[in-house]
């Protein structure tokens, strides 16, 4: 059965029994009384894992969701790197057992100790036939997806700020990416002295690539105490504003900024905004909120794409680097309008937890400099195994088992 016929019918013919079920979402009180009435206390039916992926995937704003229950939601938007060493296929593929609801799949990326691989899973933000958002006709839509050699040429489906909406290539502004990952207990850390490489997780990005990038790191391998963050970062020519902290500056940064007082660093948030803005900074990265190991753990991003900063360049530009790397931050025209937030929950969880919440970055898309015609926005998210060409210090994976992306506020599950 195609993963579209499995949901319209289970939608179609559970209509009542998910409205029941998702009375958990907004239960009465469990204590129930009627003037001259008897109490009595009520209670919210539990869910299956199978009813909330229903709801999460088939909610308003739903554009498109996997939760790779067939091979095709891996192989359609696998890309696999000619230059990796070894058997690219092995570094990463579709498995059809751990999937989080019984039936469904998951991509495993594995990757033994002494490779380095940059294969991914890259879906791009329009909508195909099958997903629910796709419309025929429609310019947020297409009926054929690309192959993996146009990959880096795809120009539809940008989300961006409404000042550039300017034809049919952009069909939103912000947007929201659910996706749920697991890790294996060797991802991160320090193994016989040595540790794992930190690296790029997912990019929220241009097909292909460019400097508006909004790259998830990899719990790094520095130190266990600190080495499972969840962290962000952005391009900008390897500037020092690429840093995505309260101040959208590297602590080292802030401090010469401020003639050097080391008694401030606790001021640079390295997760602003959220309930870790006052404990998650340079030295104390055990108070910052931290993936776990072996277990399904729910991340929730939120992008609100602002104007470009292309025309606020740095002077003198840094050696090495084009004048539009990276905006000029006292620029008193620098357009702080783009916003990020991040939501978390672990396996088991039915409410999330605020990690991350800033909506004045300065965002810089240098969208002129590429080929193809780059657009000042997003069009693609995906998945990855880079790491800055550093080799696994012993084998390691992580899993992915369901990925939504929305133009609505997507809900924790609840199962």
């Amino acid at each position: 059965m195609k993963r579209r016929d499995f949901i319209a019918g289970t939608v179609l013919s559970s209509t009542s029994a998910l409205t029941n079920a998702f009375g958990a979402i907004s239960c009465p009180p469990s204590s129930v009384s009627i003037t001259g009435g008897i109490p009595s206390r009520t209670t919210c039916p539990s869910i299956t894992p199978q009813e909330d992926w229903i709801y999460r995937s088939t909610a308003s704003g739903v554009q498109w969701a996997h939760d790779f229950r067939n091979s095709s939601e891996f192989t359609n938007f696998a890309y696999f790197e000619s230059g990796d060493p070894q058997d690219v296929q092995s570094c990463m593929q579709y498995k059809s057992t751990d999937g989080i609801v019984p039936g469904s799949g998951c991509i495993e990326f594995n990757i033994p100790a002494g490779v380095h691989s940059r294969s991914h899973w890259h879906r791009f933000f329009s909508t195909f036939p099958g997903d629910k958002g796709y419309v025929a006709g429609s310019s947020a839509s297409s009926t054929n997806i690309p192959t993996p050699q146009l990959w880096y040429q795809w120009r539809k489906g940008f989300y961006a700020h409404q000042d550039y909406h300017t034809d049919t290539n952009f069909v939103g502004t912000d947007f929201y990416i659910q996706y749920r990952v697991k890790f294996s207990s060797t991802a991160y850390g320090t193994f016989n002295g040595q540790s794992q490489p930190s690296g790029k997780l997912a990019f929220i990005d241009i097909a292909g690539g460019g400097d508006q990038v909004l790259l998830v790191q990899y719990p790094t391998g520095y130190d266990p105490a600190l080495s499972n963050r969840f962290g962000m970062y952005t391009n900008f020519g390897n500037q020092s504003n690429s840093i995505l902290t309260n101040y959208q500056m590297d602590v080292g940064d802030y401090i010469a900024a401020h003639g050097g007082d080391y008694s401030l660093v606790p001021n640079v948030s390295y997760q602003p905004g959220g309930a870790y803005n006052n404990s998650c900074y340079y030295g104390k990265f055990s108070g910052c909120w931290a993936y776990p190991v072996e277990e399904w753990v729910t991340i929730l991003i939120h992008v609100i794409p602002g104007r470009d900063n292309q025309n606020t360049p740095t002077t003198p530009p840094y050696s090495g680097y084009r004048p539009l790397d990276s905006p000029n931050m006292s620029s008193p025209s620098l357009n702080k309008d783009t916003g990020i937030e991040v939501w978390a929950a672990r396996e088991g969880a039915t409410n999330y937890t605020k990690i991350w919440e800033k909506l004045d970055y300065a965002w810089l898309y240098n969208a002129t400099s590429y080929s193809y015609g780059n657009q000042p926005g997003f069009n693609c998210f995906q998945f990855s195994t880079y790491r800055n060409g550093a080799k696994a210090v012993v084998p390691w994976w992580y899993r992915v088992g369901q990925v939504i992306f929305s133009k609505q506020f997507i809900n924790c599950p609840q199962a």
